[in-house]
């Protein structure tokens, strides 16, 4: 809901939002960037990480449309390419038809409606694919292997963090630029050990339970594509727990008065 208030009424109406090029109007008409839900999580490709998630596992039909309304105003090909993963995975034969109508009509409104602010991400996307930028990706993955110079930091990292914005600010060894793949991003920070640390688990709950397979297959491709689970992690599940003490605080102040 936040997320579609913020886009239609106004992107500081939260006022949590500083010096963001998508919360600026000025600065919005000025650069390539498009206007996109972004709710208080000030990144899109975040927000549409975590709905994209979100709506993979929801059983409530009234979340369902209001997130997709919201993963929708993102603009992040990693939520459209969830669900286009999603129904393709789950996809049954007999209805080829209903598909390919549905990707028609989906393809016809993006071409459509290419001048709305957004939409011209998913149309240059789909009709004017740039094979230059997806070599570029891969050259940015090659980068990030080039980082380990020896045995020992390919099994153990270069160190957390050193791949991170914040390393580019404060640190001396920054990067050139990101990886654009939150697991060549863990592979260049923890390791083979840290990346297979954070794998194992998944690969066990994928072999045990065939109802999580196609979930964990998506999941997988988004880290692998986007990101976007990185500032997901280190912001949106870690902010909370500081204002754990407040909480802490709070209730046993209330205890006290009692």
């Amino acid at each position: 809901l936040g997320a579609i208030i913020q886009y239609y009424i106004d992107p500081k109406i939260f006022g949590l939002l500083n010096d963001s090029i998508y919360s600026d109007e000025e600065n919005l008409l000025k650069s390539v960037f498009s206007k996109r839900a972004i709710s208080i999580v000030k990144s899109p490709q975040t927000l549409g990480f975590v709905l994209a998630i979100f709506i993979l596992y929801s059983k409530n039909k009234v979340l369902m449309v209001i997130n997709y309304i919201a993963a929708i105003l993102t603009f992040t090909k990693v939520f459209f390419l969830s669900i286009f993963l999603d129904y393709f995975l789950r996809f049954k034969i007999k209805y080829i038809g209903v598909l390919i109508f549905l990707l028609i009509i989906f393809s016809w409104l993006v071409s459509r409606f290419q001048e709305f602010t957004g939409v011209s991400r998913l149309y240059y996307f789909i009709y004017e694919f740039q094979y230059k930028s997806q070599a570029v990706r891969l050259d940015r993955w090659t980068y990030y292997f080039r980082k380990f110079d020896s045995l020992d930091e390919f099994v153990f990292g270069n160190g957390l963090g050193i791949a991170s914005r914040a390393n580019g600010i404060l640190g001396a060894n920054s990067l050139e630029y990101s990886s654009e793949s939150f697991l060549i991003q863990i592979f260049t920070e923890a390791g083979l050990f840290g990346l297979l640390l954070f794998i194992v688990p998944f690969i066990f709950l994928f072999l045990n339970d065939k109802s999580q397979r196609v979930k964990i297959f998506i999941l997988f491709t988004l880290l692998m594509l986007s990101p976007a689970f990185y500032g997901f992690s280190v912001s949106f599940l870690t902010y909370p727990l500081i204002l754990i003490p407040f909480f802490l605080n709070f209730k046993k102040d209330s205890l006290l008065e009692q």
